[in-house]
């Protein structure tokens, strides 16, 4: 199982809520540009495992947190297809129904307390911890409340401990409406620093994004903040645009094999729903049947509903990746994607894998899969 700072410690290159079956993508589309207000995510993290409390220093003037602008918002609630564990290795995550809470300087500081809707997800191994979270609020400016006092609430810890002495920044980023890196560093007497943790924060409109991570393999506190704005660009690239009045554009293009389909076809389609879009025809395969798509091939399971979808040349995921593409390029976009040999599963929803297959280091095969799909009968 690959782990999601692999790309650190290894040679290779680097760079909650069951989702219901996706709404179909035009009406969907249509319905979101006409109705819905612009809402953003926030990642809410735990700070404290086995009760080791979050303990910065560092002050940061009020003249330096970003104006906030106020956008048109309206209580929102997370959309079905939202993952938001986009970018990590399936089974490196267990899933809530809301965001954690976090643990500053021994208090309780909960981002779902006001929320009208809440997710998160965690992993912890030892003293390794990641925690996502998002809440979407009632308007933006109580998601800017909330932001705004878990920053200050952060830059109110002291600078020693009994063990440690703590250096830490707070700075303003360019994400969203508004951003913050919350980072600390612990320095022991007589060691080299230790126990890096950051906090990376997003408001977009009337939700919050929060990325907590520390510790991760004894990986310097430059890296895990490299590393966690990564995972921040990603996500507002891949899933915080399902969120805005425009949506995701790359989710309109015929020639983007989609987490949930790929043009008219769906995973969970029904035989007759696949039909209607044109399928030359049908064939058998084990307790499964498989579908003629013309320039392409899916699969149904053994009670008729679209389980995978194959894609010729020319159609490539939401990253560009495509028959002809390098094994390098590949690991290169899904770092985290599970390796078996020339076959790599990257996680594409919730219930459904990007299936690469390699020959000679180039992929020959690009298919969409339902996650436990299985035509053995």
């Amino acid at each position: 199982m690959s782990d999601i700072f692999a790309q650190l410690r290894e040679p290779e290159p680097v760079s909650s809520l069951a989702p219901e079956v996706v709404r179909r993508r035009g009406d969907r589309l249509r319905r979101r540009r006409a109705g819905m207000a612009v809402a953003g995510a926030v990642f809410a993290t735990a700070i404290v495992v086995g009760g080791t409390t979050l303990l910065v220093g560092g002050r940061m003037s009020s003249d330096s947190v970003p104006v906030p602008v106020d956008s048109p918002s309206a209580p929102a609630a997370i959309p079905a297809e939202f993952d938001v564990a986009d970018g990590l290795p399936r089974g490196l995550v267990s899933s809530g129904a809301d965001a954690p809470a976090l643990e500053i300087c021994g208090e309780t500081f909960s981002l779902a307390d006001s929320a009208t809707a809440s997710q998160g997800i965690g992993y912890a191994d030892r003293s390794d911890l990641t925690t996502r979270g998002m809440s979407v609020y009632p308007d933006a400016g109580t998601a800017r409340s909330v932001a705004t006092g878990l920053v200050a609430t952060f830059e109110s810890c002291p600078r020693s401990t009994a063990a440690y002495q703590w250096t830490s920044h707070v700075r303003p980023t360019a994400q969203g409406d508004q951003g913050w890196v919350l980072a600390r560093v612990g320095h022991a007497s007589g060691t080299a620093p230790d126990l890096p943790e950051v906090i990376e924060i997003v408001r977009l409109g009337a939700s919050l994004l929060v990325i907590q991570q520390r510790e991760i393999h004894g990986i310097t506190l430059e890296d895990l903040t490299r590393v966690i704005s990564d995972q921040v660009g990603w996500l507002m690239r891949r899933q915080m645009c399902l969120l805005t009045e425009e949506g995701c554009e790359w989710r309109s293009d015929p020639d983007v094999l989609r987490p949930d389909g790929w043009g008219a076809l769906q995973l969970g389609m029904s035989r007759e729903e696949v039909e209607a879009t044109g399928a030359a025809g049908f064939g058998a395969s084990g307790t499964c049947t498989t579908a003629d798509l013309g320039s392409g091939q899916g699969l149904l399971s053994e009670s008729d509903e679209l389980m995978s979808l194959q894609v010729p040349q020319g159609v490539t995921t939401p990253e560009g990746i495509g028959l002809g593409s390098s094994r390098e390029e590949v690991l290169e976009r899904y770092w985290f994607a599970e390796k078996n040999g020339d076959v790599i599963l990257v996680r594409a929803s919730p219930t459904a894998d990007y299936v690469i297959t390699f020959e000679r280091g180039q992929v020959t095969q690009l298919m969409l899969s339902t996650i436990g799909a299985d035509c053995s009968g």
